[in-house]
């Protein structure tokens, strides 16, 4: 059986909002307690006009803490 975590829209620096508490909380519980094979981030992990190149590595930095390999999807339209 494989075990994994995934989130997705985050949407960290989206009018102004700050979700790394959010992303902290998934990490957390991806560590202490599911312990998955893999995570994965399926977009929109930030947004918006205003968000900086600053706000992603904001909440990538806390995505990272996850100790389970990760993954992300890029699709392009």
């Amino acid at each position: 059986m494989v075990k994994f975590g995934a989130v997705t829209d985050a949407h960290h620096a989206d009018k102004g909002k700050d979700l790394t508490d959010y992303m902290e909380r998934f990490v957390l519980d991806m560590n202490w307690n599911f312990h998955p094979d893999f995570v994965i981030e399926l977009g929109d992990f930030y947004g918006g006009a205003s968000a900086t190149k600053e706000d992603l590595r904001r909440i990538d930095g806390v995505f990272k803490r996850c100790k389970a390999p990760k993954n992300f999807m890029f699709l392009e339209m």
